[in-house]
């Protein structure tokens, strides 16, 4: 993939002029976020947002916040089950709820958030129901709204608990 800098330095200087800031969100393969990070490691509007079901997924568990915790802006808090086929498709990235039947490894992000300090948003990034073909969400069949909301808000208080302990 070619990145347009010239555009993309346009982009940002106009971040930094409005005070707004830029989170890049990991999505497949890290080479590209190594090359962002670089090129712009200096600009203080410019960081990422870390997706912890996208960093199983599409990076095979690569521990991202060891590389790129410094310039954590936000987070996308969801789980899912990993590549289940021989390649990755979409519908691996299963957006399930953290702590249940997923497969990130949820002490290890936690741990990383402590010595990060993070004291920001814990935003979690989830869906209700299955995605074709799969059964990662049969578990909230029946589930309301509401319920479901209690579920997503007591996994953010975990999180934040383990982070802050």
């Amino acid at each position: 993939k070619i990145l347009d800098f010239q555009n993309r330095e346009r982009e940002k200087c106009k971040a930094e002029k409005y005070d707004v800031n830029l989170a890049i969100e990991n999505t497949e393969g890290v080479e590209c976020l190594y090359g962002i990070k670089n090129h712009l490691s200096e600009r203080k509007n410019c960081g990422f947002c870390i997706d912890t079901g996208h960093e199983l997924c599409y990076n095979a568990g690569y521990d991202l916040l060891k590389d790129f915790g410094d310039k954590l802006f936000f987070l996308h808090i969801n789980d899912n089950m990993g590549v289940t086929g021989d390649r990755i498709f979409w519908t691996d990235d299963a957006h399930i709820m953290p702590f249940k039947q997923g497969r990130v490894n949820w002490q290890r992000f936690c741990d990383n958030l402590k010595r990060l300090n993070w004291d920001k948003w814990i935003s979690l990034e989830l869906c209700m129901k299955n995605k074709p073909n799969k059964h990662t969400h049969d578990d909230l069949i029946g589930v309301t709204p509401d319920e479901f909301f209690k579920m997503a808000y007591d996994a953010a208080k975990r999180i934040e608990g383990n982070i802050n302990d």
